[in-house]
């Protein structure tokens, strides 16, 4: 949402709208934990957090790189390429695919 300007005589004032809303409707907003994070597949609760934490791995190699492909005017990769050369291949495995979609797809809104 965004925000909103008004303007009167005597003070000008910015506005968010999302707070607008907020009072508005009384909803409520809590604080979300991402250090306690529960892993689930079919069968249950399955503790693979850390592939969590591999993606994070590749994906700060994968940042490193980007930065020296920009300052060295190099050709771009694919956000795919950039973790498949980062050491990131979820290929069939689902706990691996569900980290990515986790840490990558929620995050952007798209697959790599």
């Amino acid at each position: 949402l965004r925000n909103t300007i008004s303007q009167t005589r005597e003070q000008t004032s910015v506005k968010c709208a999302s707070s607008s809303l907020h009072k508005l409707t009384k909803v409520a907003n809590s604080y979300s934990d991402y250090s306690s994070i529960e892993t689930f597949d079919q069968s249950g609760a399955v503790n693979y957090t850390d592939l969590l934490d591999e993606f994070d791995d590749a994906y700060s190699v994968l940042e490193q790189d980007a930065g020296y492909i920009l300052s060295e005017n190099l050709q771009d990769r694919s956000y795919r390429a950039g973790l498949s050369l980062s050491g990131w291949k979820p290929g069939k495995n689902m706990h691996a695919q569900a980290a990515e979609w986790w840490e990558f797809d929620w995050e952007y809104g798209q697959s790599p």
